[in-house]
């Protein structure tokens, strides 16, 4: 893959754009990766309660990787002409420093400023991991206590101390994949 298979001109295109319900969806959802939609697209094709019931409108997926690696400030992330005034903007990946960095870039540097992680989801992935063997992994980037701050000041204070303690003092994440279908239902 080229690195500017997503850029065209001034504006980086995200490496899935799913529509789910454009004419009532109120929601639009960020996934780190295309990975997560294919797990749970059939509960979206069959308009299954997703978990905090909500109306999605559509799912873009950035592919944090190549996205962390290419995007610049001085380019425009691409979203949909019909979700661009839904107030409703969250994102869901690996709890990680990628994943979490690619939370930043997309708030800070795309300046979707409404962006804000599915907290819903991060907790089921925190819970489960503590019962789910082989859940942690090893974190591929560094990242400050300022950056990581930015991120869990969405939680309350006993899951920003879990999330703290994982990342920064034992340098680990945990996989979205240890999360089954069922796990995104209501």
């Amino acid at each position: 893959m080229n690195r500017t298979d997503f850029i065209y001109t001034d504006t980086y295109f995200p490496e899935l754009t799913m529509p789910v319900n454009f004419k009532t969806g109120d929601t639009l959802l960020f996934f780190e990766s295309k990975q997560i939609y294919w797990k749970i697209s059939t509960i979206l094709k069959n308009k299954k309660e997703i978990v905090d019931k909500l109306n999605i409108s559509g799912i873009l997926c950035p592919n944090a990787t190549h996205f962390i690696e290419t995007f610049n400030s001085n380019q425009r992330f691409f979203i949909p002409d019909r979700t661009k005034n839904l107030e409703k903007l969250y994102y869901f990946g690996n709890l990680d420093t990628l994943g979490i960095q690619t939370f930043l870039t997309l708030k800070e540097e795309a300046k979707i400023n409404n962006l804000q992680p599915w907290i819903t989801m991060y907790e089921r992935l925190i819970d489960k991991s503590t019962v789910t063997e082989n859940s942690f992994g090893k974190n591929r980037l560094e990242i400050s206590q300022k950056k990581l701050d930015k991120f869990t000041k969405y939680f309350d204070q006993s899951y920003q101390q879990m999330i703290c303690n994982l990342l920064l003092h034992q340098e680990r994440s945990i996989s979205y994949e240890i999360l089954s279908v069922k796990d995104f239902l209501q």
